[in-house]
């Protein structure tokens, strides 16, 4: 079997039934954006909150891995400075020039009122089918009382 195989009908099948299945994604100027709403998690020995994407992410060339997650400390001192943080591990299936993934990241409470959000880009991908596993972060400040009602992360971009 090609060494591209598995890895590729993977891809094909990922590709088709996020397109298909997932709310909020479009086709829009060519470009083909997701949208995911996940739940928090806190870390009790931390105070961070997290989230994870539970599933295959595919879009345009590139995939995203299912346990992709974005990490927001737990903001410290009086100007409520905090970092968030992005990791995943990504791969392309064509590039000429390498692809980055898009990422924003929107901090929702419970009635899904937007809180904050931030953004941050992956590495380029210059490689067809070659893993990239990173982390990316970026400060900001979040006041306490809005880190506290945080209730939802919603993951939207395009790569």
């Amino acid at each position: 079997m090609h060494r591209y195989g598995p890895r590729l009908a993977a891809l094909v099948l990922a590709a088709a039934a996020v397109l298909v299945a997932t709310p909020g994604t479009s086709i829009a100027s060519g470009t083909v954006y997701y949208d995911y709403l996940e739940s928090i998690q806190i870390d009790p020995a931390t105070g961070a909150m997290s989230s994870s994407i539970p599933n295959w992410v595919a879009n345009g060339d590139c995939s995203m891995f299912p346990d992709s997650t974005v990490v927001i400390a737990a903001p410290q001192g009086f100007f409520a400075d905090t970092t968030i943080t992005w990791h995943a591990t990504t791969f392309t299936s064509h590039t000429d020039n390498g692809d980055i993934w898009h990422a924003s990241f929107y901090l929702e409470d419970a009635n899904r009122n937007y809180i904050t959000v931030r953004g941050l880009d992956s590495p380029l991908m210059t490689q067809r089918y070659v893993d990239y596993t990173f982390d990316v972060s970026t400060p900001t400040r979040l006041p306490q009382a809005d880190f506290d009602r945080a209730r939802l992360i919603e993951w939207i971009g395009n790569c």
